[in-house]
């Protein structure tokens, strides 16, 4: 919510989805139209809020992770579960170098390198996020809908 409301300003008929529209901004045109539009300080203190952030969905999930992995009974289940939460890890650094990126990138420090690599941190980020999600609600339904506490019976 904190995140939505400060990134409220990005928002515009060109940029419907805000500071998204800068994590995959990968070429100096796209980034040229966002610089001309935006307020630049309000993307910077969405940035730098988005470094508070990453720290708490990264314990999130890391927490959550290692309850749904040790409920699972099936071995490939935990191994997944454990799987995933290096991939927090790996999701939580790569979020921080996109962030670093951006924050260079709105600076107008960029190559059409870095602006490639935001959206690339950006687009595996989001994968990882999406996957350990999955897993989270897979194993959030079938504690909810399995008669017995141990998965896989």
């Amino acid at each position: 919510m904190i995140m939505r409301y400060h990134g409220a300003a990005l928002i515009m008929p060109d940029t419907p989805s805000g500071i998204l529209a800068l994590e995959f901004a990968n070429t100096s045109e796209k980034l040229s139209l966002i610089l001309s539009l935006w307020p630049i300080d309000a993307a910077k203190v969405n940035i730098w809020l988005d470094f508070i952030f990453i720290i708490v969905y990264t314990h999130f999930f890391l927490l959550t992770l290692s309850i749904a992995a040790n409920q699972w009974k099936h071995k490939i289940l935990i191994r997944i579960g454990k799987w995933l939460m290096v991939s927090a890890w790996i999701a939580a650094v790569f979020d921080v170098m996109e962030n670093i990126i951006m924050l260079a990138s709105l600076a107008r420090h960029y190559t059409g390198l870095s602006l490639q690599a935001t959206a690339y941190f950006a687009s595996i980020k989001f994968l990882i996020v999406i996957l350990i999600l999955l897993y989270l609600l897979v194993s959030l339904l079938t504690n909810l809908f399995s008669p017995k506490t141990n998965y896989g019976n």
